[in-house]
Formats: structure tokens, C-alpha cells, sequence
């Protein structure tokens, strides 16, 4: 009877061990097939991704914007004297200004703190547009820079870029614009305008 009863035991114990690797491999063929599917499912957000990115820097470069300088959008009313001191307090801190920037001057804020890929493309485009004319300019814009980037104002992006085509000599320039003084080394302070 013993004998009986330890070969039952042997087989249920041997049944239950093929019963739950039976079940271990139908379980992880389940988990097999559901990573399958996201793998095909993060592969296709992909796709559509690369897609919407590339539609999106087509239209950048279809529709850059414009580039003005800061006497340009102030004339047109696109700055305010509180813009144009932010820009130049976040350019230079109060120099050459701190007649009308006391020193607890605080500009206003910086809203993009950053500028995002595409507003970056399309000034970089607009750049390109600037520099080689309305008949057409490379869709490669690797050559055009953001040195800096100040702040956006009432949609006006201000920055200073500069490109791989032209040079700029070592002259220090000044502007004044409403007040406003810039003093620049070379490059000058733009603002860009997204026209959509």
C-alpha cells in the first residue's frame, strides 16, 4: 500500500509539475504575443512621428516668418519700452541703461524660457530666406545660428543669430531704440515673427 500510495504521490506531484510548466508556457506565449503588439505599436507612433516631424519642418521652411530689426518692430508697434528694456537687461544686464533701469530692475518674464525645434527652424529658415533672397534659399539650414535667445514679446521672438556665409568685423555698433540703449560688439539683436 505504501508502495501504491508513493507512486500516486510521484505522479500527481510529476502531473501538477507538467500542468504548471503547461501553464508557464502558455502564460509566457501570451506575454510574447502582447509585446509583439506594442512593439508593433510603438513602431507605428514612430512612423507617424517622423511623418508629423517631417511635415512640420517642411512648413517651416515654406513659411518662416520674417525678421525685423528692434527699430523695425518698434516703429510697427510690435514692442513696447518694457519689452525692448527686458531684451536689452537680458542681453547685457542694466549697461548703458541704468538711467532707466534702477537697480531692482526685474524684467518681464521669459516666456519660452527655451525656444522649441520648430520656432528654432523657422527663424533659422527665415535667416536662410534673409540672406539668399525670395527666389529661393537651401533647405539645409545647418550654416544659420541662434547664439541667444531673449525672450518672446506679443509673438516677437527676440534673439541673436549669425551664419556660416558672411563675416562680420570686430566694430563695436550701438542702437537706440525708445530710449533703449544696445551696445553691441558685433552681431545685433533681431526679432523674428512667425506669420501663420
Amino acid at each position: 500500500m505504501k508502495k501504491l500510495f508513493a507512486a500516486l504521490f510521484a505522479f500527481i506531484i510529476a502531473f501538477g509539475i507538467a500542468g504548471c510548466n503547461a501553464g508557464t508556457d502558455e502564460l509566457q506565449s501570451k506575454i510574447d504575443e502582447l509585446q509583439n503588439a506594442l512593439n508593433e505599436m510603438s513602431d507605428s507612433l514612430s512612423e507617424k512621428q517622423e511623418k508629423i516631424d517631417g511635415l512640420e519642418r517642411e512648413l517651416a521652411q515654406k513659411l518662416p516668418g520674417t525678421i525685423l530689426t528692434l527699430q523695425d518692430a518698434s516703429d510697427k508697434g510690435l514692442l513696447t519700452k518694457e519689452d525692448l528694456m527686458s531684451i536689452a537687461y537680458r542681453y547685457d544686464g542694466r549697461k548703458g541703461n541704468e538711467e532707466i533701469m534702477g537697480e531692482d530692475y526685474e524684467p518681464l518674464p521669459k516666456t519660452p524660457v527655451v525656444l522649441d525645434e520648430i520656432t528654432e527652424l523657422k527663424i533659422k529658415c527665415a535667416m536662410a530666406k534673409n540672406l539668399w533672397g525670395k527666389s529661393g534659399y537651401a533647405e539645409d539650414v545647418g550654416g544659420f545660428h541662434i547664439k541667444a535667445y531673449y525672450g518672446t514679446y506679443n509673438g516677437c521672438v527676440a534673439f541673436m543669430g549669425y551664419d556660416d556665409y558672411t563675416s562680420i568685423g570686430a566694430a563695436e555698433t550701438s542702437e537706440t531704440v525708445e530710449g533703449v540703449n544696445f551696445i553691441y560688439p558685433a552681431r545685433q539683436i533681431a526679432i523674428w515673427i512667425d506669420l501663420n
